[in-house]
């Protein structure tokens, strides 16, 4: 027969060699969680501090015109105006790079100027 105080004394050493593996799975997930989280901040910080891009900006996405709505933290919304109608689109901040994003700019209005426009105030 097996005593009691054996079983006692494997359970132990079980719990004592599953449960440094469980905090290294555990830590392992929460970092890649967190690496992304934060390679997903920093794009999201680094699209909304280009002056060149902002809300309220007309855009083409892939080939449909838009208008920026917001630019969030962690992600973009874009209102597409295509022949289907009016959609609005939410891209991860992190997914922009490899959109085909163009301005549209305004040209200035005619001022009987020909050339390039300079500002000279």
């Amino acid at each position: 027969m097996i005593e009691i105080a054996n079983l006692n004394q494997i359970s132990i050493d079980l719990v004592e060699l599953i449960a440094p593996l469980l905090a290294l799975t555990l830590s392992i997930g929460i970092g890649l969680w967190a690496k992304d989280a934060l390679d997903a901040l920093i794009k999201g910080l680094t699209f909304r501090a280009d002056t060149a891009i902002e809300e309220g900006c007309t855009v083409y996405i892939d080939g449909d015109k838009a208008t920026i709505i917001k630019i969030g933290i962690f992600k973009t919304t874009f209102q597409i105006t295509n022949g289907r109608g009016v959609t609005w689109r939410y891209v991860p901040n992190k997914r922009i790079e490899f959109l085909k994003l163009e301005k549209v700019i305004e040209p200035p209005e005619d001022d009987g100027h020909i050339g390039l426009y300079t500002d000279n105030k």
